[in-house]
């Protein structure tokens, strides 16, 4: 990610800012709602609060009402809200929901609304998702892999166990953790009522073994390297030492508190820990993923404003507001989540352990389905069932794959 920028550049992009917000407001007073799942997360809602209270104060005449959605239930909650022609005026957009919600009409362009040449050079490759018949419709804020394994150094230590660097080592860490000291030794996703996170950790180890919902244009859920990766999940299911079934939410607490030993997560998790628990971050270790192929998900969101709104141009300036490069660093530092180039290298400097995340990021796998973004929430929802039905033993894991692309078929069609 080096030569994307120089100081002088984004020191002329915050003097750009600055000169911005020292001019008064030009719109009448009005309330903007901002939707965000974050709202919800320890730590990084604290970091979204302090961005509203100061573009609060440079613009008395906005004032920003947070709407709080689970992540879970977001798309499903802003899509009926968008069906009905509301919503809120602005949010935060995850990969998947990207292109349903630009080919469906419910995200403004933002050309006439921003600047947006004075962040051209600045955006990574990724941008271009958001660009539909040369009009832009959303900016990219942030763009992550999973690919790492955070582990507690002192359940470790008590466990007499070296960091696992296959997918048998660990399992025999998990039960060696939860044998030596009573606490789970993987937490992972296992409560198979909640898609979205089946998803998110199903996909860590699927992809980690070479599968791919789509390849080449196809669909691909009953090849072999799939078919491995579902069978790893159903051994992570059946583990004594990972708790079967318990929200994930529950799990990650655990972790927080000191209580479990490893967690498979995005570039994120080890700034939360930093947040939640400053002692237990001193005895964090971060490593690769113990699989053979080093791909893993790679996520983008973004910020875009309702076509709905009735206050587009303020929404819009909260943007920009967000966007500028003292809060675009400060966001990405404190969360470890880069998103314009520049973001990187403060990144990068704040946490050495990032760079972990950093080399396996050329090796991410976009969320998106290629051929089939407008139908990508879908069809991960039905592959989360099939993991799900392979995991809890309903069907074998080829039985549950095979099931799986026959649905597939029948309801997309064969490309």
């Amino acid at each position: 990610m080096k030569g994307y920028s120089t100081k002088f550049r984004v020191f002329g992009l915050a003097l750009i800012f600055l000169m911005i917000l020292g001019v008064g407001s030009a719109f009448a007073k009005v309330t903007l709602q901002y939707a965000n799942w974050q709202w919800h997360e320890s730590g990084r809602s604290d970091v979204l609060q302090s961005f509203v209270d100061a573009f609060e104060k440079a613009n008395p005449d906005i004032t920003i009402e947070k709407v709080a959605i689970p992540y879970s239930t977001y798309n499903d909650a802003l899509t009926t809200q968008f069906e009905a022609g509301g919503g809120p005026d602005l949010m935060f957009v995850q990969d998947m929901a990207l292109i349903p919600w630009i080919n469906h009409g419910y995200l403004a362009s933002l050309n006439e609304l921003m600047d947006l040449a004075s962040f051209s050079e600045f955006f990574p490759v990724q941008q271009e998702t958001a660009v539909k018949d040369g009009k832009t419709f959303a900016v990219i804020y942030e763009g992550f892999p999973y690919a790492g394994l955070s582990y507690n150094k002192l359940l470790f230590e008590k466990a007499g166990i070296d960091v696992p660097t296959t997918p048998e080592e660990l399992l025999e860490a998990s039960d060696a953790i939860y044998k030596a000291t009573g606490k789970p030794g993987l937490i992972h996703p296992t409560n198979l009522s909640n898609p979205s996170y089946i998803m998110q950790g199903g996909m860590i180890v699927i992809e980690g073994f070479g599968g791919r919902i789509v390849k080449d244009g196809k669909f691909a859920v009953t090849e072999p390297e799939f078919i491995k990766g579902v069978e790893f999940l159903k051994k992570i299911y059946n583990l004594e030492s990972t708790p079967a079934g318990m929200e994930f939410g529950v799990q990650r607490q655990q972790f927080l508190a000191g209580d479990a030993g490893m967690v498979m997560d995005g570039s994120y998790w080890p700034s939360i820990v930093k947040m939640n628990n400053p002692e237990l971050y001193e005895n964090l270790g971060v490593a690769k993923l113990p699989f053979p192929d080093p791909a893993s998900p790679f996520e983008t969101n973004w910020y875009a404003v309702n076509k709905n709104s009735k206050n587009k141009e303020a929404a819009a300036k909260f943007v920009a507001f967000l966007l500028s490069p003292e809060q675009a660093n400060k966001w990405a530092v404190i969360s470890s989540i880069p998103g314009l180039t520049y973001t990187y290298e403060a990144v990068e400097k704040e946490y050495p352990w990032f760079k972990i995340y950093a080399d396996v990021s050329p090796q991410g796998v976009v969320r998106m389905l290629p051929g089939y973004e407008s139908h990508t929430p879908e069809i991960r929802r039905m592959v989360a069932d099939a993991i799900s039905s392979a995991m809890s033993g309903q069907q074998s894991c080829e039985d549950a794959m095979k099931r799986l692309e026959k649905d597939l078929l029948k309801r997309f069609g064969d490309k």
